[in-house]
């Protein structure tokens, strides 16, 4: 399967520090004040033929100096 970049979505945490990054609640907010612990809960519906290829749901994360974690890949 051939990927295009040009079209793919990410949210992407990383850690640039020297330490840890320890991330014991993560929240997200709306506009109209609603909060939840995943982004993915805020999402629309998907179109039929597309797909989320990565998200997690992690309220809690620890990432090493240089590590990532993606949220969300569209």
């Amino acid at each position: 399967m051939k990927v295009n970049y040009d079209k793919t979505v990410k949210v992407i945490l990383q850690n640039k520090g020297t330490g840890p990054l320890i991330l014991k609640d993560i929240k997200f907010n709306r506009a109209n004040n609603n909060s939840n612990n995943s982004l993915i809960d805020f999402m629309p519906h998907l179109s039929d033929g597309y797909y989320l290829s990565t998200f997690t749901k992690a309220s809690k994360v620890i990432l090493r100096p240089s590590e990532e974690i993606i949220l969300l890949e569209f």
